[in-house]
């Protein structure tokens, strides 16, 4: 399992920094790292620097993190899995508190918002629109973890007790655990757990309800979020398959010929498609957003501004405004939704949450005595 902890701890860390790279470029111009900026101040340099500084220091973060997974993969397996991915989230959030910084200074010493008019046009009631749940990509997945289970099952008979788990760059085995199911089949259980979890995601992203966008205004808005809503629950498909694919290949390699290039074909193959997907996910959603343009931009120049509403935005994340009543706000860095932790729906949301984080991190260290 040594190898699948690395294998697993550096795919996830390279997904969440494409992700964190990417961010800047799926926000709207007028919120660049979380900050709210009116419509004539978007080309400011000091914007182009700060997301720029950003992405360099989400890179470096990766490298650190990778690093950090490598060195704990043979001593430490399930913190391998898990700590470059922890690092690199907490190294990322810093890299954009740090970013965001000089923007918000240069917006507060140049008075950015001063004459410039606003209007609030959001609605606080919920948009009903619902896209059908496409689970063809989870399926191939699912049939795919099972081949490779059955595959196993065929060879569980023949192979060694105590069996291999861990080969290293020669090919050459060195680390081994009582023959199980778990030893044998663990990273395909994992899989299937993945797979799962990522189709409960998209079930949620396809039919959580609609809310306008106070920059954006009601039709601009739902229009926005139905194209991602649809692109994500792709994107979320694709890497069910993809993670599966490697899953299954790399313990057939394991199972029957454990030759160190087959381990690296496999693992790079699985990196490079995922990169490929997140690129193909991003380019769809900006070709969408540039045919959305021209339909429902023609007014632009005269629409007034978003209000300034920062204050509600704590470090542009987390918001927090007694005086709205939705429980559920777009998010001001990136695509999707944020809860309002001033509601009340919000508060319980938030505190269910922190149960399960809490709750998750207790049986994971219970399970690893």
């Amino acid at each position: 399992m040594t190898w699948f902890a690395f294998v697993l701890s550096a795919v996830m860390a390279a997904l969440v920094a494409g992700l964190l790279i990417a961010m800047p470029s799926i926000s709207r111009r007028t919120l660049p790292l979380g900050v709210s900026v009116p419509q004539r101040h978007v080309e400011e340099p000091v914007i182009a620097r700060s997301v720029r500084r950003y992405r360099i220091a989400v890179a470096v973060a990766l490298v650190l993190a990778v690093v950090v997974g490598a060195l704990l993969a043979p001593a430490a397996p399930a913190a391998a899995a898990s700590v470059p991915v922890f690092l690199l989230v907490i190294l990322g959030g810093l890299a954009y508190l740090l970013a965001r910084r000089p923007i918000v200074d240069a917006k507060r010493a140049g008075s950015w918002y001063e004459d410039v008019p606003v209007r609030l046009t959001a609605s606080v009631t919920a948009a009903e629109v619902r896209g059908p749940v496409r689970a063809g990509w989870f399926v191939a997945a699912v049939l795919v973890l099972l081949a490779a289970v059955a595959v196993g099952a065929v060879l569980y008979p023949g192979l060694p007790d105590p069996t291999p788990v861990h080969w290293n760059a020669a090919g050459v085995v060195d680390s081994s655990a009582p023959k199980s199911v778990w030893a044998v089949f663990g990273p395909v259980l994992i899989g299937l757990a993945l797979t799962v979890f990522l189709f409960l995601v998209s079930i949620l992203a396809r039919l959580s309800p609609l809310r306008a966008d106070s920059a954006d205004g009601q039709e601009r808005s739902t229009r926005r979020a139905v194209i991602q809503r649809s692109l994500v629950s792709s994107l979320l498909g694709h890497i069910a398959l993809i993670v599966a694919l490697a899953i299954a290949g790399l313990q057939l390699i394991g199972w029957l010929d454990p030759a160190a290039w087959l381990f690296a074909v496999g693992t790079g193959g699985m990196i490079v498609l995922l990169v490929v997907a997140i690129v193909v996910f991003f380019v769809r959603y900006r070709r969408a957003v540039a045919v959305l343009e021209p339909v429902l931009e023609p007014v632009r120049d005269g629409r007034p501004d978003a209000p300034d509403d920062d204050r509600y935005w704590h470090g542009g994340v987390f918001y927090a405004n007694r005086d709205d009543p939705a429980i559920f706000v777009p998010k001001r860095f990136g695509i999707g939704w944020t809860i309002n932790f001033a509601s009340w729906g919000g508060i319980a949301i938030g505190i269910a949450l922190l149960v399960v984080i809490v709750g998750g991190l207790l049986l994971g260290l219970h399970a690893g005595r």
